[in-house]
């Protein structure tokens, strides 16, 4: 069975979702699916399924809703303890492949490392299979303020996520495809001054020139219309960088290191040019085989 918070509560068993028809089981779950593994205190329940208007009789009603879930999840084919119960509380038990928001981490991690290696078109990789778990605003259609708090978090996580994958595709020179991406992105949040940034170097970096300075002015138009305010320093300088042609925006020139170097043969002497175990004028990025060198020109 799958748990899915990265967008609408969901349930699924054998890939069919289930219906979630109680408003306090939804409230339970998502807190504790929020706190997966974790010991979530009944107080904190109580808040997540009443929210500030609990009933006197709150803790006896409390367990009533955790057995409504556990028949839930059983249905679902969920093992009866999956749903734990403690002497401060509740825990919900799952891996991480069975929970989309620990799945999504999973993967974010995977990337980083992948990134960290140098792997850059595999790092971009995963934080975009990353990104494809999710299917909308997380818990979208949950009240409350406990799980508001959550979600804001997850949204805000999302985001910079997004933003590292899109720095990864400026790295590997994907400057039209983001020029796509991103002209769906703004009208979702027209007041985002990194997305209208990265939109900027992408149109200019694609030779759209007048394009990007277009979005630049149109951006400056809301924000004097709708705040009475200018852009911030970093667009400023983008916008006199792109006036001046400034050389700092050109796109980075990769070039791939072997994956394996030529052996020196084994009487022949260094000489200058040659670096020992490589062929002449080679270059290795970090001294790690198959890394990419990013060369900024």
């Amino acid at each position: 069975m799958r748990y899915r918070i990265l967008g609408p509560l969901t349930i699924e068993a054998a890939g069919v979702p289930l219906r979630i028809r109680s408003g306090r089981v939804s409230a339970l779950l998502a807190t504790l699916l929020l706190e997966a593994n974790r010991t979530v205190p009944t107080e904190r329940l109580i808040e997540a399924v009443w929210d500030w208007h609990a009933p006197p009789t709150a803790r006896a009603q409390l367990t009533i809703v955790v057995s409504q879930l556990r028949r839930l999840l059983v249905r679902a084919g969920a093992p009866p303890t999956a749903v734990v119960t403690e002497t401060a509380g509740y825990r919900l038990a799952a891996s991480a492949d069975e929970i989309d928001s620990l799945l999504f981490e999973q993967r974010v991690g995977e990337a980083e490392r992948a990134a960290a290696a140098g792997a850059f078109p595999d790092a971009a990789t995963k934080l975009r299979a990353a990104l494809d778990l999710w299917r909308g605003p997380a818990l979208a259609g949950l009240d409350g303020q406990l799980v508001q708090n959550a979600v804001t978090l997850l949204n805000e996580r999302r985001a910079a996520v997004q933003f590292r994958r899109i720095e990864l595709d400026f790295t590997l020179g994907r400057h039209e495809s983001l020029v796509t991406e991103l002209l769906g992105l703004v009208p979702t949040d027209p007041f985002n001054e990194r997305l209208h940034t990265d939109l900027i170097i992408a149109l200019y970096r694609s030779g759209r020139v007048t394009h990007a300075l277009d979005v630049f002015g149109e951006f400056r138009r809301r924000l004097a219309d709708g705040f009475g305010i200018e852009p911030g320093p970093r667009l400023a300088t983008l916008h006199r960088q792109i006036l001046n042609r400034d050389p700092v925006l050109d796109p980075p020139r990769w070039t791939a290191a072997p994956t394996a170097p030529e052996p020196a043969g084994r009487n022949e002497p260094d000489r200058p040019g040659r670096r020992p175990g490589g062929p002449p004028g080679h270059r290795r990025a970090g001294g790690l085989p198959g890394r990419l060198a990013l060369i900024h020109i």
